[in-house]
C-alpha cells in the first residue's frame, strides 16, 4: 500500500488532475450507458464501447489515484481498498476468458455485444482491459518504499500495463483489432486507453523518489535525457505509424515508399532530438565546471587562510628577560613586528597606569 507520506505539493497538485481527468472520463461513460448517449461510450464510431464494470473500474482506480497522495491513513485505506476491488474485477473477468465461463455478472446492469457475434461477450471488458486493471491495482498496492524487490516489481507491472495500454493504441491507429480487443463488440475503447495511461502516469508521479523515476526526476544529465528523449520514444514512432498507414489507404505512395519515408523521418527526429539535448547537457557540464573551479579555489583560500593562522596556534618562543619572539629562521623579533608579520593586525602603542606610575609618577 502507498506510503502514509504524500509527494511534493507540486507533484501533488498534478496527480490530482490526473486523477481528475480519469474520474471524468469514467463519469462520462455512466452518463452515456444511463441516458444512452453512443459517443460518450464509445469515441470512435465503428470502436469498441467502455463497457460499464470499466467505468466502475476507472472510477475506482481515479479514486485510488487521488489517495496515493493522502497524508493520513485514512487516505491509505480508501486507496487500497479501491485497488483491491479493482484487482478483483479484473482478475474475475480473467478467469472468465481462460475457463471458457459465461457467469453473465457483467450483463447485470447493461448490456453490449451481439449474441449472434460467436467473438462477442455481452458487457465484459476486453482481457487488455482486465489485464490493465489487475497490474494497476497490484502497482498500487506494492509498497515501494520499503524494499528494493517490491520497488522493482511495482514497475514491472506499471510498465507491463502502459505497454499493453500503448499496445492498445496503436491498435486504434492502425486498425489492428487483436491488438486492443477480440471483437468489434469486445474490445478497449479510445477512452479506456488513454484513461489506462493517464493512471499509470499519475502512479508514476507517485513514486517520484523511487527507483528508476527518481532519476527521471533528478536534475543529473540522466534525469534531462530521460525526460527529453523517453516522450519522443513513445510518441514520435505512432505518430508517424499513423501517418505512413493513412498515406497509403489514400493512395499518396505504396508500402516500400511509405516504409522508406517512416524510417528516415523517424531517424531525423530522433537525429534533431539528440543534438538539441546534446546542447542541453554541454551546458549543463560547464556550468558544473566553472561550480567545480569556483569551489576548488574557495577551497585554496580557506587553507591559506587557515595556514597564516596556525603560525600562531601551538607553543611561541620567547624571551624571559625581553620578550622577545624568535622566528623560524633564528632571528629575534619584538611582539610588535611579529604580530605585524604573521597576523593582518596592526599594532597601536600606549601605556598602561602601571607603566605610567613608574615612568612618570
Amino acid at each position: 500500500m502507498p506510503d502514509p507520506e504524500s509527494p511534493r505539493p507540486s507533484l501533488t497538485s498534478r496527480i490530482h488532475i490526473l486523477a481528475d481527468i480519469v474520474l471524468v472520463i469514467a463519469l462520462m461513460g455512466f452518463v452515456g450507458w444511463l441516458l444512452d448517449v453512443p459517443l460518450f461510450k464509445r469515441v470512435l464510431p465503428s470502436g469498441a464501447t467502455m463497457k460499464f464494470n470499466t467505468v466502475l473500474g476507472l472510477f475506482l482506480a481515479g479514486i485510488a489515484l487521488r489517495g496515493v497522495t493522502g497524508r493520513g491513513k485514512g487516505s491509505a485505506l480508501v486507496g487500497g481498498v479501491c485497488a483491491a476491488i479493482i484487482i478483483c474485477l479484473g482478475a474475475f473477468t480473467l478467469v472468465e476468458y481462460v475457463a471458457g465461463l459465461d457467469s453473465r455478472f457483467d450483463c447485470l446492469v447493461f448490456l453490449d455485444g451481439s449474441e449472434a457475434d460467436p467473438a462477442s461477450y455481452p458487457g465484459r471488458m476486453a482481457p487488455q482491459t482486465a489485464a490493465c486493471f489487475c497490474l494497476f491495482g497490484l502497482a498500487y498496492l506494492c509498497p515501494s518504499r520499503r524494499g528494493t524487490w517490491l520497488r522493482i516489481l511495482s514497475q514491472a507491472l506499471l510498465s507491463l500495463a502502459a505497454l499493453i495500454a500503448l499496445g492498445a493504441l496503436a491498435g486504434h491507429l492502425y486498425g489492428a483489432l487483436y491488438f486492443y480487443g477480440i471483437s468489434k463488440f469486445t474490445g478497449m475503447a479510445v477512452h479506456t486507453v488513454v484513461a489506462f495511461l493517464i493512471l499509470c502516469a499519475g502512479l508514476f508521479l507517485a513514486h517520484s523518489e523511487d527507483g528508476q523515476q527518481a532519476l527521471v526526476f533528478s536534475n543529473t544529465s540522466g534525469g534531462v535525457t530521460a525526460r527529453r528523449l523517453l516522450p519522443a520514444a513513445v510518441l514520435v514512432p505512432l505518430l508517424l505509424g499513423w501517418l505512413k498507414v493513412r498515406g497509403q489507404k489514400a493512395g499518396l505512395y505504396d508500402m516500400a515508399a511509405g516504409e522508406a519515408s517512416l524510417v528516415t523521418t523517424i531517424i531525423l527526429v530522433f537525429v534533431v532530438l539528440i543534438a538539441l539535448t546534446s546542447r542541453v547537457l554541454h551546458r549543463l557540464d560547464l556550468s558544473r565546471q566553472e561550480a567545480e573551479k569556483a569551489r576548488d579555489r574557495a577551497i585554496v583560500e580557506l587553507q591559506t587562510a587557515l595556514d597564516e593562522v596556525r603560525t600562531l596556534r601551538g607553543l611561541v618562543p620567547m624571551c624571559a628577560w625581553c620578550s622577545k619572539i624568535r622566528e623560524e629562521d633564528g632571528q629575534w623579533s619584538d611582539i610588535a613586528s611579529y604580530i605585524s608579520t604573521h597576523t593582518e593586525a596592526g599594532v597601536s602603542h600606549g601605556i598602561c597606569p602601571e607603566c605610567a606610575k613608574v615612568h612618570f609618577p
